[in-house]
């Protein structure tokens, strides 16, 4: 009964999104992190976005952060990072339209079970733009289905609601699913992401591939099969 609840959240949230993919953008990302002890993390990544089909970059990313972990399904995280929005119609066409420095705090909290994984990721951002400040609350509920007997080979989907302390406080939804392999220290996933935005003018919303590569550092002993979903 409660996988059926979940499941019906996730396909309402993603459902009225996937209506098209006229003029498909690029969401590469590149993602590393190593383990300190059992409970510490240390992790960093970096994004490029495009608007058209590996053209028209116009938005990048780079930030770090620390996870600990609070129990075995529960985690902590802080982190802090900059990030550029560019003009359309052309790569990384300058000015920069937004540039921002964000600090976060999140709350992660994964369901493990014997056919499917479900994580809900609970964020509290500090945005210090150029067009001034904002508080931004972002809530991520998602889902990995194993595709084989190691998990190695897996599906994930994710649904995620944007808010802020402002009028008209909704924001954006972002959805994402897609396919994914772990391979020794390397994760790949490639997918289709969708990004509707609500009267925010931070960055274009519309249709993504989505190409993601997590590297992780530690040797295969201390490596933990966190839930494969990228930072955002």
């Amino acid at each position: 009964m409660k996988l059926k609840v979940y499941l019906s959240i996730l396909i309402a949230i993603i459902a009225p999104t996937f209506e098209g993919f006229a003029q498909l953008g690029s969401w590469n990302i590149l993602h590393v992190k190593a383990s300190i002890d059992s409970l510490w993390q240390v992790l960093a990544e970096g994004q490029i976005r495009s608007l058209d089909y590996y053209n028209e970059f116009h938005y990048y990313e780079y930030k770090g952060a620390v996870t600990y972990s609070v129990a075995e399904d529960r985690k902590l995280t802080a982190g802090l990072g900059s990030y550029r929005t560019f003009l359309p119609d052309g790569n990384f066409r300058t000015p920069a339209a937004v540039k921002e420095i964000r600090s976060w705090i999140e709350l992660s909290l994964n369901d493990p079970g014997k056919a499917i994984t479900l994580d809900h990721r609970y964020r509290i951002e500090q945005r210090y733009t150029n067009l001034g400040f904002r508080n931004r609350f972002r809530y991520r509920f998602g889902a990995v289905f194993p595709l084989n007997k190691s998990g190695n080979l897996f599906l994930a989907a994710w649904g995620e609601l944007f808010f802020t302390n402002r009028a008209p406080y909704f924001e954006r939804i972002r959805t994402y699913a897609g396919p994914g392999f772990r391979f020794d220290k390397l994760t790949y996933q490639i997918g289709f992401l969708n990004q509707f935005d609500y009267k925010i003018n931070d960055e274009t919303g519309r249709n993504f591939f989505l190409l993601s590569i997590r590297y992780n550092l530690n040797k295969k002993s201390f490596r933990n099969k966190s839930v494969p979903f990228q930072e955002g």
